[in-house]
């Protein structure tokens, strides 16, 4: 059970982050910059509990819903 509340405290920052850089002015150019801080920290806080597959599950859900993901072959 630890492992899903550590995946899901660290993908809620996550998207929370990405969220708050997009919305309005959002961050400019720092996006990329706050947006990789927030997964480095909560992969270096998390990653000990659930392995730290954060970024790895977050990253192919993301590309997946962008359609940008494109199938091996």
């Amino acid at each position: 059970m630890n492992k899903y509340i550590a995946e899901f405290i660290g993908t809620f920052f996550l998207v929370l982050t990405v969220g708050c850089t997009v919305i309005g002015n959002g961050a400019g150019a720092f996006a990329p910059l706050a947006i990789g801080s927030a997964l480095m920290v909560m992969v270096f806080a998390g990653g000990h509990i659930s392995g730290g597959g954060t970024s790895i599950q977050l990253l192919r859900w993301a590309f997946g819903c962008a359609g940008s993901a494109r199938p091996r072959t």
